[in-house]
């Protein structure tokens, strides 16, 4: 039987995951970045506020906001998560899941 090649990105990444640990741990180290990025934009957008009235009520700029929006940025304080969850009239919930 042939097997059809994979080209769904997804299914590339779980088969390139499969018995590398290393990679299994970036991966989810990036998923919850990714979270946690579309949770502030959610939030913000819910809000009905733009990034840069954000900035203004968290104290910063609106290309900070922008980068706490990308998943790529993983610097974030404790401060500042209650910061963002408290201008945007939210509580910060954080768990820790097996």
């Amino acid at each position: 039987m042939i097997q059809k090649p994979i080209t769904d990105g997804i299914e590339i990444l779980k088969k390139l995951r499969e018995g590398d640990p290393d990679l299994e741990t970036l991966y989810q180290k990036r998923l919850q970045e990714l979270r946690l990025a579309e949770k502030i934009r959610q939030a913000r957008k819910q809000a009905g506020i733009t990034q840069s009235e954000l900035a203004k009520r968290i104290h910063s700029s609106q290309s900070v906001v922008a980068r706490f929006e990308r998943s790529n940025f993983n610097r974030f304080s404790m401060n500042t998560l209650i910061k963002i969850a408290t201008a945007l009239g939210r509580n910060l919930h954080i768990e820790l899941k097996p």
